[in-house]
């Protein structure tokens, strides 16, 4: 949505989230689930909203996630539906 509505660029989508990962006084509720999904998300041309779900998935002991996504079925971690 960040970029395709308000052309936010990748780089900027990525500054602004590991900013938010640094900062002391924000907490998430599964920060390495969002490192390894900003990791998978620089590496990949799927969508961030994609590698963090395979992300929380894989965290919580899932073997494959469904997806009807061809770009989110070509990532470690998902199977296409």
């Amino acid at each position: 949505m960040l970029r395709s509505r308000y052309s936010v660029t990748r780089n900027r989508i990525t500054e602004v989230i590991s900013g938010m990962l640094e900062a002391s006084d924000v907490q998430f509720e599964d920060e390495p689930a969002i490192e390894e999904a900003l990791f998978t998300w620089k590496e990949t041309g799927a969508d961030f909203a994609d590698c963090l779900i395979g992300a929380k998935n894989r965290r919580l002991g899932c073997r494959a996630t469904a997806t009807f996504d061809p770009r989110a079925a070509k990532l470690a971690g998902f199977v296409a539906a």
